[in-house]
C-alpha cells in the first residue's frame, strides 16, 4: 500500500521557482595521478543530489571543476583536523557551495562538512552527499540510537512528535523506522532522503566546552530536532 511518510508537500510549498545553488567542484588526486572520482561520476553525483532536493525545489549546478594533485590532501584521514582544514582552504570565497572530491577517506563517515567546504571520498552516494549538502543548509543531525548514550527513540510517530508533518503512517511504522527516513539520519542508510518541512522528534547532542579535557563534550537528549527545512533551512549555502 502507498502511503504519504511526510504529510507536506515541500515541492508545493516552494514551487514559485526552483532555487539553483552553483557549485565550485575540485577533483583532488595524489601526487600521481589517481583520483577517486572521474568529471563523469561527479556530475552524476550532482544529478542524484537535484533528484533528492527536488522535494524543496532546489537545484545544484556545477559552476566549476578543476583540479589538483597533492597527496596530502587526497588521502585524508578523518581524524586529522589539520588535514580536514587544509583540504577546505583549497579555494575560498567563490561564491558557490564548495565540493571537494578525493581519492581516499580514511575513518567513519564518507562525507564530511566545513564551513570551508564539503569533502567527499570514494565510497560517498547521492545521500551521504545530500546529507552534507544539508549541513550547510542549516541542517542538524538526527539520530534513533548512538553509543554515545543509553538514550533511544521508542514508540510511533504522533503528531507532537511531528508537528508540521503530521499525516497518516502504517501501523507497522515505528517512530525509530521514520527517522531513519530522513536525510538527515546520522547514519549510514540506503533508504535516507525524505526532507521534513518541520522539526521532528529524536535523539540529537549538544556540544559544551571541556576546559579540564580541553575538548568538547556531547550532550544527548531527546527533543524535537531542528531539521525541518521550511522552519530553518537555508536555501542559498555557500562556502567561506
Amino acid at each position: 500500500m502507498r502511503y504519504l511518510l511526510l504529510a507536506i508537500s515541500l515541492s508545493v510549498l516552494f514551487s514559485a521557482s526552483a532555487n539553483e545553488v552553483k557549485l565550485c567542484c575540485w577533483i583532488v588526486r595524489n601526487n600521481d595521478g589517481a583520483a577517486g572520482f572521474t568529471a563523469t561520476e561527479v556530475t552524476n553525483l550532482v544529478s542524484g543530489v537535484n533528484q533528492i532536493y527536488r522535494q524543496v525545489a532546489m537545484s545544484f549546478v556545477i559552476d566549476s571543476l578543476s583540479y589538483t594533485n597533492n597527496t596530502y590532501l587526497s588521502d585524508l584521514v578523518y581524524s586529522n583536523r589539520a588535514q580536514r582544514n587544509a583540504i577546505c582552504n583549497i579555494t575560498n570565497n567563490t561564491g558557490a557551495l564548495e565540493l571537494y572530491f578525493i581519492h581516499e577517506l580514511n575513518g567513519s563517515p564518507t562525507a564530511f562538512h566545513n564551513i570551508n567546504g564539503i569533502v567527499i571520498g570514494p565510497s560517498a552516494n547521492e545521500r551521504s552527499v545530500s546529507h552534507e549538502i544539508g549541513h550547510a543548509c542549516n541542517m542538524r543531525d538526527i539520530y534513533d540510537v548512538h553509543q554515545g548514550t543509553s538514550l533511544s527513540v521508542t514508540g510511533f510517530p504522533a503528531k507532537v512528535r511531528m508537528p508540521d508533518d503530521w499525516g497518516w503512517y502504517p501501523p507497522s511504522l515505528t517512530h525509530a523506522d521514520l527517522v531513519k527516513k530522513l536525510l538527515m539520519y546520522g547514519f549510514k542508510s540506503n533508504i535516507k532522503t525524505d526532507i521534513s518541512y518541520g522539526d521532528i522528534y529524536g535523539l540529537r547532542y549538544t556540544n559544551s566546552w571541556n576546559s579540564a579535557r580541553r575538548d568538547w563534550d556531547k550532550n544527548w537528549f531527546l527533543d524535537l530536532v531542528p531539521i525541518g527545512f521550511g522552519l530553518h533551512g537555508n536555501r542559498h549555502p555557500v562556502s567561506q
